[in-house]
């Protein structure tokens, strides 16, 4: 991601035992905080999980998925 012509990486760290985050790193703009560019860290201390959350509820409906070639007709008609 490129923000005022300077390249910003994002890079989320999590346990291999637990998968929760552990550390969240920024070069570039601060997007989380809203500050300059510069080195950021986030450091967590305690994560709690309150559920979990079910798969299906990222799932697109069959309805609304479009095929490559529906969708990409679809893009040069507007």
């Amino acid at each position: 991601m490129k923000e005022g012509g300077k390249r910003n990486v994002y890079t989320l760290w999590l346990s291999t035992a637990t998968q929760l985050p552990v550390r969240y790193e920024m070069m570039g703009f601060d997007n989380l905080l809203g500050s300059h560019y510069d080195k950021y860290y986030i450091d967590y201390v305690h994560v709690e999980v309150e559920k979990s959350l079910d798969d299906a509820i990222f799932k697109t409906p069959a309805s609304k998925l479009l095929s490559r070639s529906h969708s990409a007709m679809r893009a040069c008609e507007q």
